[in-house]
């Protein structure tokens, strides 16, 4: 299962087109009269989750993304009930890089978040829940809160604790020993960062990466935009994930080795984007790829959104092996009990395509257990395990119950 924890992934980042000016008041006047906010957060699906107060009416969740510039609703019918008025349509264009869809602007929307005060901000309304997250995590997800929201800042995430701290950055005290510290490039309020990555032992080159806490990776490459990027042979085509245009088509595979300040991780596991040439760099802001919650959750992570620095500290689960899923299919969670899983895709190559596992396929069962005792990242965790652990599988195929038997297998490559 290529899932969430693995490379079925969610990058929001995204540009708008048609020139519109938006009213944020987020930043400091979030804080009050306080010093520094603790906004409790749930990580799940490699998702950090905020509760989000909407209108002073209801509380829906929303994923936190730097990667993200604005503030993203899905639903546009209830947006309707809660009063959203309608300024301007406009295009955006999600980490796909596909045709750009269409989406509106609906302004001064109050937005609060748990600790923090109430502020109106200018949302961007979907035209529809292209997303539909519930499938890919089993989540509700309503919306995301992008980078803008949290200008002039200091953001530190604390994924051990799940807790998101807000600081003022004219009063920030807190010592930062142990911490590796970068200069951030931070463009229309995403961070980047330069890191280095070798292809083969010890040949690094230097590469622009976007710190993207909305993608639910270890590590993005776009092949295209450096000569120096080349997707491993050994690499296998499928399905990264969904963005507001559409899948991400792409490969999977291993890095030898990708260089975050002073720590070095070895056969990373990695997703290769293939970028249009004829797509303008500027849209992507001449990035090469992006760092994602999977490996961001292994260090404390503080942003410096006013003096565009970024420090970060090995956590308690940073030698811990990065999980990925090593079967090979793409799973959907269906059914509003979440108590069905649909077999989307199978890779090629992949145990699940020997064990003539096939889309369209409904898990009913993993070793002992049953479907309805089954989560989508309990799924994930099981068939993340090491390599040539077998389980004994029961699937659905026309009206027919099968059994199967799948070995786990690392055939990304080394």
């Amino acid at each position: 299962m290529i899932s969430k924890k693995s490379c079925l992934l969610l990058v929001f980042c995204f540009s708008i087109y048609n020139i519109c000016l938006f009213s944020q008041i987020g930043g400091l006047q979030l804080l009050g009269d306080k010093d520094k906010v603790s906004i409790p957060f749930e990580y799940k699906a490699g998702y950090i989750i905020l509760n989000v107060n909407l209108q002073n009416y209801v509380h829906q969740n929303f994923i936190f993304d730097t990667g993200a510039e604005h503030t993203i609703y899905f639903h546009h019918e209830l947006a309707n009930l809660l009063g959203f008025n309608i300024d301007k349509m406009v295009s955006i264009m999600g980490a796909d890089l596909n045709d750009p869809i269409k989406a509106y602007i609906s302004r001064n929307i109050l937005i609060g978040l748990q600790n923090c005060k109430l502020v109106p901000n200018d949302i961007v309304l979907l035209d529809a829940d292209y997303l539909n997250l519930f499938e890919h995590t089993g989540e509700q997800i309503d919306g995301i809160i992008g980078g803008r929201f949290f200008r002039n800042l200091v953001v530190d995430i604390d994924y051990r604790k799940k807790v998101l701290t807000l600081s003022n950055p004219n009063t920030y005290n807190q010592k930062l020993k142990g911490y590796d510290k970068f200069d951030l490039e931070i463009d229309n309020s995403k961070p980047y960062v330069k890191c280095h990555v070798a292809l083969r032992e010890g040949e690094f080159f230097e590469t622009k990466m976007l710190i993207d806490c909305g993608a639910a990776l270890s590590l993005l490459l776009q092949a295209e935009t450096d000569g120096k990027i080349i997707i491993p042979p050994q690499a296998v085509p499928g399905k990264l994930g969904k963005g507001i245009g559409g899948y991400v088509q792409g490969y999977l595979g291993k890095l030898n080795t990708f260089r975050f300040g002073s720590h070095e991780f070895k056969s990373l596991f990695t997703s290769y984007q293939v970028v249009d040439s004829l797509i303008q760099p500027e849209v992507y802001n001449y990035r090469n790829g992006i760092i994602g919650n999977l490996l961001l959750e292994r260090f404390d992570i503080v942003i410096n959104y006013l003096t565009q620095k970024l420090y970060i500290k090995p956590n308690r689960k940073f030698r811990k092996p990065i999980r990925y899923n090593k079967s090979g299919i793409v799973i959907f969670s269906v059914g509003s009990s979440q108590e069905e899983f649909f077999i989307f895709e199978v890779l090629a190559g992949s145990p699940a395509q020997k064990a003539d596992i096939r889309r369209g396929d409904i898990i009913k069962k993993i070793g002992n257990l049953k479907a309805k005792f089954l989560s989508l990242d309990k799924i994930d965790r099981l068939l993340s395990k090491k390599v040539g652990k077998k389980y004994k599988m029961v699937i659905e195929r026309e009206g027919k119950e099968i059994k199967k038997i799948i070995i786990l297998e690392d055939f990304y490559g080394q």
